[in-house]
């Protein structure tokens, strides 16, 4: 499986911060037969966060360089989750998209422009939209469509699905899994803390929600092409 998004890097944002903690992590997705993982650093100057990009290549490379030392099975690709602004036209081909391919991941939670007008926008300039964790949003069904007619993808967050108590994630989650309207399920990881077996747990889940060629879409097949440069269709 291939984790798409994940806030691993160390002390870039709100995510994991010692380069300890992000080896360890690593390691234990390792153990868990995880073959490939996104380092997704938040873009969102708004919130504070506006790395360098050689600040994210510098310790893409560091990380890089520590599963290598260790011989670890999986590979980790560079990305980034940007928060949506009317900018990201210009601000994306000064920065990064998934492993250098037309693929990017989009958090539409603090906007309050025209999410349709921005998707469009992006398409025009051969950009595929990835929408994070459309479940979180304060949104209906019918305005989750709109985003999905204007060409879309979503990427839910597997701790939607796997913990109840958030009854409107999980509802929402529910709903678009069922509808076979999610093409991605990532962990978005943020804590060394948290388990580090949710999407072997979320792919169990989603097999028994649907089926498992599915599940394998979601998180095995669909990932793979954000790893293959310009592989974009």
């Amino acid at each position: 499986m291939i984790d798409i998004h994940t806030h691993i890097m160390d002390g870039i944002d709100d995510g994991i911060q010692t380069f300890d903690d992000a080896c360890n992590v690593l390691i234990k997705l390792d153990q868990q037969g995880i073959t490939g993982v996104f380092l997704t650093p938040h873009y969102a100057p708004q919130r504070g966060y506006q790395p360098l990009l050689e600040t994210v290549k510098d310790k893409y490379k560091k990380l890089k360089a520590f599963i290598e030392s260790e011989g670890l099975s999986l590979v980790v690709y560079l990305g980034c989750e940007y928060d949506a602004s009317d900018d990201l036209d210009l601000v994306i081909p000064r920065h990064l998209t998934h492993n250098q391919t037309r693929y990017v991941l989009i958090d539409f939670m603090h906007y309050d422009g025209d999410a349709n007008e921005l998707i469009y926008t992006l398409k025009c300039l051969k950009y595929q939209v990835i929408v994070a964790h459309p479940e979180r949003y304060d949104a209906s069904m019918k305005r989750l469509l709109e985003l999905k007619s204007e060409g879309a993808l979503f990427q839910l967050n597997a701790s939607s699905l796997l913990h109840k108590e958030r009854r409107q994630e999980y509802q929402l989650a529910k709903r678009l899994i069922k509808h076979r309207l999610i093409d991605f399920v990532a962990s978005d990881i943020h804590r060394a803390t948290q388990s580090m077996d949710s999407l072997k747990r979320v792919h169990y889940v989603i097999k028994k929600m649907t089926d498992g060629d599915y599940a394998d879409t979601l998180l095995k097949n669909n990932p793979k092409k954000l790893i293959t440069p310009n592989d974009y269709d």
